[in-house]
């Protein structure tokens, strides 16, 4: 384990070579390595490691990837009205065991695009899923699940990030995270006294969870 790099040199300073071979191992210890599951990927901001792509387990489509071929059970349509677009799908699967109304749209897209699940939620007592949708954004945040305060009522939509479709150079890496259909559930994360006599205030919050495939 290193503790700490050597001290930095003036120039015309002797460099020892456990100092050189410290910096060698700091190097080392630092650098990504390869492993199953991963590849190598640049971009303009310089190599990086990363998933591979998850959207096909033992020859099998994975439910609620991004994909680039249009799978059988999606209806053919006209090419992409620009040269410059590429077309992208989302294999089928379920969010608490319902389809997403568009589960059968495609997306031409031409530059750095973010695919989410978009639910929207019952706000009685009880959660239940009403619908949900596949929808697109610009960055990783462009659709979000809105903050849930202690004591308020439960939001009216949950949204969970599929994946991204990265463009460099004219050529398209898929990125999806994870892979499988969703179920949303809620959790107990706090509880505190309220201002009425034995008043008890809950927190709770949202959370999404891959089911096997």
């Amino acid at each position: 384990m290193i503790e700490g790099l050597p001290k930095k040199r003036n120039p015309k300073e002797p460099v020892l070579a456990k100092d050189w071979n410290m910096m060698i191992d700091a190097i080392e210890a630092r650098t990504p390595q390869r492993c199953e599951g991963m590849e190598l990927y640049r971009d303009r901001r310089g190599f990086f490691y990363r998933a591979k792509n998850a959207s096909v387990a033992g020859g099998k489509p994975v439910p609620l990837t991004i994909v680039g071929s249009r799978p059988r059970y999606i209806p053919a349509a006209a090419p992409p009205s620009s040269a410059n677009n590429r077309r992208f799908y989302i294999e089928w699967g379920t969010l608490n065991d319902q389809l997403a109304s568009n589960w059968d749209a495609y997306f031409d897209i031409s530059d750095t695009t973010y695919f989410f699940a978009k639910a929207k939620l019952r706000t009685g007592s009880t959660l239940a899923v009403e619908n949900w949708q596949i929808v697109t954004g610009t960055d990783y945040d462009s659709h979000k699940t809105a903050d849930w305060p202690v004591g308020a009522p439960r939001p009216g939509e949950a949204v969970c990030m599929l994946g991204s479709v990265q463009f460099n150079e004219g050529a398209a890496y898929i990125t999806n995270n994870g892979g499988g259909s969703l179920l949303v559930s809620e959790h107990l994360t706090d509880i505190r006294p309220g201002t009425g006599s034995g008043e008890v205030i809950y927190g709770r919050a949202l959370y999404f969870y891959r089911q096997t495939y």
